[in-house]
């Protein structure tokens, strides 16, 4: 990247505290665990990964894969074949071979059986075992090394005969007979370098070749597969030979060449029945079929119902007789649905005088039900888009390039697609590639995951000054490291921090700093090499005073790691949160490892975490490879809810748009009071208007926060409550401007959900100000005006500090039973609360609550009475639950959500503008 400069941007006001080659023998080592959902086998060598392909009774298994993986001794790995005929009468009749048996290696050698013998080919006889004899015809005869003379070859039944082959490489895992029908995760793994040159006897024109032969049923994710070459006769891919009602999400695969006579692509040769792909993309310099079907990314797509989006594929493609495609060679369909979005081909395809682009010839679908294709485009620089059915959209090398191309089609840059001049040769690559994508000006919490990068590597793609080797080495600093208490300026740029460091640094909006337009989303990349080992920083320690014990650590790895492993069992001197700035809200988020949501936190990604003050120091705070995860979509952070620990949600919205979210949480392991589990409200890094909302906290146990006058964003308390409990719940509105900043009187709405509520607590709301008293359970929202006051100065200060007085009381307390009888008085049944957001795109949250278990059924209907989306028929508990409705794919207009049990139905309006 070229930066040009001119003159040095100011950094917006800050309210920050001050500123040799191995020769491999093939062994086979059995993975820990049991093969379960609960207890899968755990791939963690090239050792484990030899052992799965050898044991086909465990190819209906359950695997994570837990390291990277470095398959390069399979280049020198023989392959030895030996056909047997097996015992009985050895003839079955028919007019085709079919083989079968069980791969392994080595001193157990290869057998097969020969059953439905036929005729085609050269041919050897097999003696039958009443002294007869019959010709068996080999499909692909000479290059089994055997009738090279013209004669035939006899041999006993039931006796064996060695086959001359020059087979190498890794076995694929699932055949003809035992496909691989369980579960692989690669939790974000590699596997490199892995090498499959299998001859062409017939077995591998039926087993398919990859590092799975055949799959059927089998689900395929979060794995990273680079192969030197790939190479078998039909079904051949890097991936898989043959995918049959599978389900592949995640998966990126890179190789030098993968060949094979037909049905051949980058990812995968062939796909039948039904079939989801998604957030995967294949980069191969040459797929090539010597006689037909070749794709950049599957061979030939011949499925009854088809999921296929957001996927690329580089290569160049060549068939020597027929159909080649950018993605796919031939697109076929027995029933079902067909649905192809966002998707791109980039590469040279030629196939005789015919050149197709991402669908190419014999696109058949008349049989489909629903045929969806949208945004799929071709790079055609050097090879024009065929009008014979091609469902693309041709595109030149610029085009692609081009980040506009693809947001103009609505192409989710945010959680999906990436888009880095010096990543993938400027092409569009997947979020689930290590990255972190900058999409907004602002202040950002990042980190350095590798061994050799420096800070100028990692912020090549942003504007640097005040610092050595920086764009500009004059004006104000814009990269800071924390120092336990203060932020000091970085002085030059090319230091390399250490492992699991964090530091702060403000993006401009202009990374070129041209003042020319605005250049966001940029890329965050590095080409060093990623942390692969544990990694622990020292931990600042808590002495009592207000504010201290905060540590700046960083995500180490090229992968997400989850919140709930950093405090699982592990860092006990530390309070059970990380705190990520949120630059989209100018706040800090809470990510708790105990509220029953698990968190993921992205690669680059910086965050806070704070020492318990038990009168020791800190310590390290440890960041484990375990800690390691597979939930690779989002930015930065990413929540997904376990529904398992009740909670009560409160948001705080304005009308133009912003909002300010706490939580009230149930937990067994809780304290009345502060515990670790609670977390703090971090005083924001710039000033900007927004709402307030927070928890002030109240009998503090940690020895420093005795006046209770920090703010808090989640709170936890006990499950046996006993009494009637009180906690103060502030909300304002915080206007900013030149003179500072002030609360003002605002008209605001305060909203809340509940979530697995216990029957037996009633929640109540007192307004301190109006006197009034709000029945949670029976209301979802109320609107007031905010007051106008002195603004809690957080200047200096890290924890934000709260109000003495607080706007509202949350009353917390054993039910009535009048409360009680009115809620479980028919009416009260079934009660549908209002949808938020409402406006809403592309989604909104709908929650209902009901008085007793019973079965439940939602579904949604456009204005004209169709149903369009109907959730299965479930039994629910008591209490409040939360559907989500994502109208992605829907026009704007108004919607209805209908809800049902045995006894009652409610409905209710709401509205998706796009």
């Amino acid at each position: 990247m070229i930066k040009k400069i001119r003159v040095w941007p100011l950094l917006p006001c800050i309210l920050i505290m001050g500123i040799n080659t191995i020769v491999f023998s093939q062994t086979a080592s059995l993975p820990t665990g049991s093969g379960t959902t609960g207890d899968p086998y755990l791939i963690s060598s090239l050792d484990n990964l030899y052992w799965l392909s050898t044991n086909p009774s465990q190819w209906d298994k359950v695997y994570r894969q837990t390291s990277n993986i470095d398959a390069s001794a399979t280049s020198s790995w023989p392959v030895n074949l030996v056909f047997s005929t097996q015992g009985g009468s050895c003839f079955m009749g028919g007019t085709h071979p079919a083989v079968s048996g069980l791969p392994a290696y080595g001193d157990s050698n290869f057998y097969v059986s020969i059953s439905n013998i036929g005729g085609q080919g050269s041919s050897f006889t097999v003696d039958l075992a009443d002294g007869g004899t019959v010709a068996f015809y080999a499909y692909y005869a000479d290059t089994w090394g055997i009738n090279t003379t013209g004669t035939s070859k006899s041999i006993a039944c039931g006796s064996s005969y060695s086959f001359a082959t020059t087979s190498t490489g890794f076995m694929p895992v699932g055949n003809i007979n035992t496909k691989f029908t369980g579960s692989y995760d690669g939790a974000g793994y590699s596997i490199t370098n892995l090498s499959i040159s299998l001859d062409a006897p017939a077995f591998t024109a039926f087993n398919g070749t990859g590092l799975f032969g055949r799959t059927s049923g089998a689900t395929i994710e979060n794995v990273h597969v680079t192969a030197t070459t790939v190479s078998g006769e039909d079904l051949v891919g890097v991936l898989a030979g043959d995918i049959e009602n599978t389900t592949i999400s995640q998966v990126t695969v890179e190789a030098t060449s993968v060949s094979g006579n037909q049905y051949v692509g980058g990812l995968a040769g062939a796909a039948s029945g039904t079939l989801s792909l998604t957030e995967s993309g294949s980069k191969v310099s040459n797929v090539n079929a010597g006689f037909a079907h070749a794709g950049g990314l599957i061979g030939i797509v011949e499925t009854a119902n088809t999921l296929i989006k957001n996927c690329y594929a580089r290569a160049d493609v060549s068939s020597g007789g027929a159909y080649a495609g950018g993605l796919f060679a031939i697109i076929e369909t027995t029933g079902g649905t067909l649905e192809f979005r966002n998707c791109y081909a980039e590469g040279d395809i030629s196939v005789g005088t015919r050149t197709h682009a991402i669908d190419v010839a014999d696109y058949n679908i008349s049989l489909s039900s629903s045929t969806t294709v949208e945004n799929l485009l071709m790079d055609t620089t050097n090879d024009p888009v065929n009008s014979r059915a091609n469902i693309s959209t041709g595109k030149t090398a610029a085009q692609m390039k081009s980040l506009s191309t693809y947001t103009d089609a609505n192409w989710d840059f945010s959680t999906v697609w990436a888009m880095d001049a010096a990543v993938n040769d400027g092409y569009p690559y997947l979020n689930s590639e290590a990255h972190a994508t900058i999409g907004g000006a602002g202040f950002r919490l990042l980190g350095v995951p590798s061994s050799s990068a420096s800070y100028a590597d990692i912020l090549a793609e942003t504007w640097t000054q005040g610092s050595t080797n920086a764009d500009a080495s004059v004006g104000n600093a814009n990269v800071w490291t924390w120092d336990g208490s203060n932020w000091s300026t970085v002085s030059d740029l090319l230091t390399t921090p250490s492992a699991g460091q964090g530091f702060l640094t403000y993006v401009f909006s202009d990374p070129d700093y041209d003042q020319g337009s605005a250049a966001l989303p940029v890329v965050l990349s590095t080409s060093e090499t990623f942390y692969s080992s544990d990694v622990s920083i020292t931990g600042v320690n808590n002495d009592g005073t207000s504010g201290a014990g905060w540590t700046l650590v960083s995500n180490p790895f090229d992968s997400w790691i989850s919140v709930d492993e950093l405090f699982n069992a592990r860092n006990g001197n530390f309070s059970t949160n990380a705190y990520v700035y949120n630059p989209n809200t100018s706040s800090y988020t809470t990510l708790s490892g105990a509220d029953g949501n698990e968190f993921f936190i992205a690669p680059y990604q910086g965050f806070f975490v704070q020492d318990l003050n038990d009168g020791t120091d800190a310590g390290a705070f440890s960041i484990p490879t375990a800690a390691k995860e597979t939930e690779l979509s989002g930015v930065f952070y990413k929540e997904l809810t376990k529904e398992v620990v009740p909670s009560l949600t409160f948001r705080l919205h304005s009308q133009s748009g912003e909002s300010a979210t706490v939580t009230l949480n149930i937990h067994e392991k809780a304290k009345i009071g502060m515990d670790a589990m609670d977390g703090y409200m971090l005083s924001p890094l710039q000033p900007k208007s927004r709402p307030l909302l927070l928890w002030k906290a109240a009998n503090a146990t940690m020895g420093e926060f005795e006046d209770g006058s920090m703010a808090l964003s989640k709170q936890f308390i006990p499950v046996d409550l006993e009494q009637t409990m009180e906690f103060d719940l502030d909300a304002a509105w915080v206007e900013y401007s030149e003179q500072g900043e002030a609360l003002e009187s605002k008209a605001l709405s305060l909203s809340w959900q509940f979530k697995d509520w216990p029957e037996q607590l009633d929640a109540l709301l007192l307004d301190t100000i109006t006197g009034e008293k709000i029945d949670l359970q029976q209301n979802s929202e109320i609107l007031f005006n905010s007051e106008t006051g002195d603004y809690p100065n957080s200047a200096a200060k890290m924890i934000f500090p709260s109000r003495n007085e607080s706007r509202f009381k949350l009353i917390i307390q054993i039910a009535t039973s009048s409360v009680t009888n009115e809620f479980s008085s028919p009416a009260k049944q079934l009660q549908l609360y209002p949808n938020y957001p409402n406006p809403f795109n592309p989604s909104t949250q709908i929650s209902y609550s009901l008085s007793k278990a019973e079965w439940v059924q939602a579904e949604v209907f456009n204005s004209l009475g169709q149903r369009i989306r109907l959730w299965p028929r479930s039994f629910k508990s008591s209490g409040v639950h939360t559907v989500t409705f994502n109208a992605e794919f829907l026009p704007s207009g108004v919607y209805y959500f209908v809800i049902n049990t045995d006894n009652t139905s409610q409905s209710q309006r709401m509205m998706l503008i796009k």
